[in-house]
């Protein structure tokens, strides 16, 4: 089928049906019935209570608390008990949220509420910290191991003066050498209700699952000092022009990676925009760097938000030999998509494989939790879901390049990390103006 013949999202797919309530203490809950399979899936995002979640030794101990916290909740009786009945937990760090999923059969909606209740206030059994201590080191030698958490390492470094650790994927081994913090205090202190959000999606029915996490959560009380200030957000600084290169011995590869200021998530016409670029197969970065040049085994373009502002980031994994070809290549697409925006082709195939993913995404139990929490959590609302459809039918060529203009190369900063990377390969190199407003 030709792009011309793809058609545009409208208004047929419906925006989920849902219940709310807002408890005493703070905490809003979202139900929504969804059965197409047994199950039932709860999210819970809390807010950090993280001020110290910037920069410096005293962030990066904060960091490790958390997520210590948050390995320390896995081992929690109550998450083993509903592991036992076959259902799972997990909790993971969101940047500045902790998000706890649990998953379980529908008969066992009201354990799936006690579990999110207790893991919340309850005590544990024994000292969780050994093993938490554990999880924590390997999962942050693995994050150190791997090459492309390294680049965007890099990248933030060259974006910012002194990186907000809330960036990083994980806290640095180093940060787990010294006293292990109790996860009751951790927990007492750093999470609380007020600010939660609660996403219930499955086979259930709305008013009894209220009632259920209503009496789970509802004597979840907040320990935290309300008059701690929120994170001051990070400011990019002005950099050298030019390109940085980081050599890394041992890796035949390196990780090209661009950073450029893109709208908030209130705009739908910035992942759109983001699609055309690099978002599939069929995009301008894969068809043109990946197929028809033969310089890259990997690109990607999307937007990533990290609590105080919206950044895209394009990436390209090269072999070392072309880097400088690679890097001209793609600062020339960056360029040429930044002045003249997508063909009216690319946009209409874009807007389909984007109304097709939003009705795919709501109609899965697991995908609608996450949209909803998603929704919830960046600030736009639940409304905004109803009216998605309209507001990305009514995207033009021209709202997509007024996008893709804040991502022009003299507006971007951009790295390569890799072996064997040295500045007499890139003999054509675009000079980035590293400006004061690039991520405003």
């Amino acid at each position: 089928m030709s792009a011309d013949r793809l058609r545009r999202p409208g208004a047929a797919v419906p925006a989920p049906r849902v219940a709310e309530r807002t408890l005493g203490n703070g905490v809003h809950l979202v139900v929504s019935r969804l059965a197409t399979t047994p199950l039932v899936h709860a999210h819970l995002a809390v807010p950090l209570d993280v001020a110290a979640l910037g920069e410096g030794p005293a962030a990066l101990a904060d960091l490790a608390a958390v997520e210590l916290l948050a390995a320390a909740l896995v081992e929690h009786p109550a998450a083993h008990r509903l592991e036992e009945r076959g259902g799972t937990v997990s909790v993971t760090r969101r940047r500045r949220l902790l998000v706890l999923t649990v998953s379980a059969h529908r008969e066992d909606l009201d354990v799936v509420a006690a579990t999110l209740g207790a893991l919340l206030t309850r005590p544990w059994a024994g000292d969780p910290r050994p093993a938490a201590l554990a999880a924590c080191r390997t999962f942050s030698a693995l994050v150190q191991s791997q090459p492309a958490a390294g680049s965007l390492a890099t990248l933030w470094r060259r974006v910012y003066e002194e990186v907000p650790v809330a960036l990083f994927p994980a806290a640095p081994p180093a940060a787990f050498a010294g006293a292990v913090p109790d996860p009751a205090a951790v927990r007492a202190g750093r999470t609380g209700p007020r600010g939660a959000h609660v996403v219930v999606v499955g086979d259930l029915h709305e008013e009894a699952t209220l009632d259920a996490f209503a009496g789970a959560l509802s004597g979840w009380a907040d320990e935290r000092d309300p008059a701690v200030p929120a994170p001051v957000p990070a400011v990019p600084v002005v950099r050298p022009t030019g390109h940085l290169d980081r050599e890394v011995a041992g890796r035949s590869a390196t990780h090209l990676r661009w950073a450029a200021p893109a709208p908030g998530p209130e705009d739908p016409a910035a992942p759109v925009a983001a699609l055309v670029l690099g978002g599939n197969f069929s995009s301008r970065l894969n068809v043109v760097v990946r197929e028809e040049l033969g310089l890259a085994y990997r690109t990607a373009a999307f937007l990533h938000e990290h609590g105080d502002r919206s950044v895209l980031l394009v990436e390209a994994d090269v072999t070392s030999t072309r880097v400088g070809e690679a890097h001209d290549r793609i600062g020339g697409l960056l360029a040429r998509y930044a002045e003249h925006g997508p063909r009216p082709e690319e946009l209409r195939a874009a807007l389909a494989y984007t109304g097709g993913r939003y009705a795919t995404t709501l109609a899965s139990q697991s995908g609608r939790a996450a949209c909803l929490l998603s929704y919830l959590t960046t600030g736009l609302g639940l409304d905004a879901i109803a009216t998605l459809p309209q507001r990305l039918s009514a995207l033009t060529v021209e709202d997509l390049r007024a996008v893709a203009a804040r991502w022009h190369p003299d507006r971007s900063w951009s790295v390569a990390v890799g072996h064997a990377v040295h500045p007499h390969q890139h003999q054509h190199q675009h000079q980035h103006q590293h400006q004061q407003e690039v991520l405003a």
